[in-house]
């Protein structure tokens, strides 16, 4: 998952969008990063959004005094507003909702384990946008989907094999003019069954289950990465009890 670093390095090089989607997604994760939240106000695309955030760094710590002469500033400018702050809006909008007291969670979220797709909390699993209640969760497994177009490979394997024969049997024969046709032919089928057997690769899975089925979460040909998927999954329904 990308850190507060590489925003900083994005801010400083001028990628002020990138810089604001990295700071979001962090916030998505942990609501009270307050130095995520400062950064915010380096990028924040109003005056409006950059008070919003000094306001929400001044709850969480309202000893601060980054946020305070900035708060001073602005308030004698801006009119008072209560509306949330931007990154809580285009949480909605991703369909990644911030935990709060509304939806009958905990607002002290835990995160052990995030990357660019994947968040596990002591509140829920988050795998490419999808949300599970880690209190729903029954079990957590790897799963072998196996690859696909086995048959295929194998027929056009054979079938290259076979032309190819075919073409060497005709060396110094009467049909010596087809020879070549027999070896393209040949050649593009072994070629076309090899192809489809490097690009079909298995397909491991994150296994979810609960009280509603079972469902196939995430799927990587990366072993090592899915198993420490599952084990973060599993070490976070530990740990929550």
């Amino acid at each position: 998952m990308p850190s507060i670093s590489d925003a900083i390095a994005a801010i400083k090089s001028g990628r002020g969008d990138e810089a604001r989607a990295i700071l979001t997604q962090i916030l998505l994760l942990d609501q009270r990063n307050v130095t995520a939240l400062l950064w915010m106000t380096e990028v924040a695309e109003t005056a409006e959004d950059r008070r919003k955030y000094l306001r929400r760094i001044l709850e969480i710590d309202p000893n601060n005094s980054t946020a305070r002469k900035g708060i001073q500033l602005l308030e004698s400018t801006l009119p008072k507003t209560d509306e949330e702050p931007l990154w809580m809006s285009r949480a909605t909008l991703t369909g990644i909702q911030p935990l709060t007291p509304q939806n009958n969670t905990t607002v002290n979220e835990v995160t052990y384990y995030a990357d660019e797709i994947v968040a596990i909390t002591n509140a829920r699993a988050i795998f490419r946008g999808k949300t599970y209640s880690l209190a729903n969760i029954t079990s957590v497994e790897m799963g072998l989907n196996p690859p696909e177009n086995q048959g295929c490979a194998a027929v056009a394997l054979l079938a290259g094999c076979v032309l190819v024969l075919m073409g060497i049997g005709y060396i110094g024969g009467p049909e010596g003019s087809s020879i070549l046709g027999y070896f393209a032919i040949g050649a593009l089928a072994l070629f076309f069954g090899i192809a489809i057997l490097r690009n079909n690769k298995a397909n491991y899975v994150v296994k979810v289950s609960s009280a509603s089925g079972e469902s196939n979460a995430l799927a990587s040909p990366d072993q090592q990465y899915i198993q420490k998927i599952v084990d973060a999954v599993n070490d976070a329904i530990v740990k929550r009890g």
